[in-house]
């Protein structure tokens, strides 16, 4: 069943990647970002970059473990969105969270991304 489930995100991330290839120069692209940042810049063990940025731009409303909730912000703790979905919300903003695309160059995003994922229980 575990091996289905891997499979099936393996297709739909694929899916998703491919669909952003049509836009694939663009540096606002989240699977762009995703895919040159994420794998060839950072190094996935090492968040310490991510929680100094969090701490600086996000901790007001989602709070030290992400699940503050301040401003109806989202509770990053169950969260289970894909990486993709984290950089392009960061970006572009959600419901009352602003867009902060502007403030942060594509390695930071990556950055924050995998910190992001490190407050899921």
């Amino acid at each position: 069943m575990r091996e289905r489930r891997n499979n099936i995100c393996v297709c739909v991330f694929m899916l998703l990647y491919c669909m952003a290839c049509n836009n694939a120069n663009s540096p606002s692209n989240p699977a762009k970002i995703y895919s040159d940042t994420t794998y060839k810049m950072t190094n996935p063990q090492n968040t310490s970059r991510g929680k100094e940025l969090f701490e600086a731009k996000c901790i007001a409303c989602h709070g030290v473990d992400g699940n503050y909730k301040n401003n109806n912000a989202a509770d990053l703790s169950v969260t289970v969105i894909d990486s993709i979905s984290i950089i392009n919300i960061i970006k572009n903003g959600k419901g009352a969270m602003p867009m902060f695309g502007s403030l942060f160059p594509d390695p930071d995003l990556a950055q924050i991304e995998l910190y992001v994922k490190t407050l899921r229980k």
